[in-house]
């Protein structure tokens, strides 16, 4: 009997023999958000920067096209950054001057 009160089952099979019916499991790449897989600079940006009011700037820069003519992000890709926003916004709010 186990220390929680349970009791073995007899046809458990032994931890050696799990282990290598898991080591014929086909490998699993982790999970990768779009900004990790598409767009690792601004990632790396967003990271650097977390914590520091400079950051809602950068994500303004982000959402808003001051060059002209920009197609946009793809809406996950925009789904990530604007909920990053959000959570960051939340830390460091904005100075309102109103």
């Amino acid at each position: 009997m186990s220390r929680y009160g349970f009791e073995r089952a007899s046809n458990a099979a032994p931890l050696s023999q799990a282990a290598s019916v898991v080591a014929t499991l086909p490998q699993v790449r982790p999970f990768q958000t779009v900004l990790e897989a598409r767009y690792p600079h601004i990632l790396d940006a967003i990271q650097a920067m977390w914590g520091y009011k400079e950051l809602n700037t950068y994500f303004r820069r982000l959402t808003l096209d001051d060059r002209g003519g920009r197609a946009g992000f793809p809406p996950e890709a925009w789904e990530e950054i604007h909920a990053l926003q959000l959570l960051h916004q939340m830390i460091v709010p904005e100075l309102s001057f109103a």
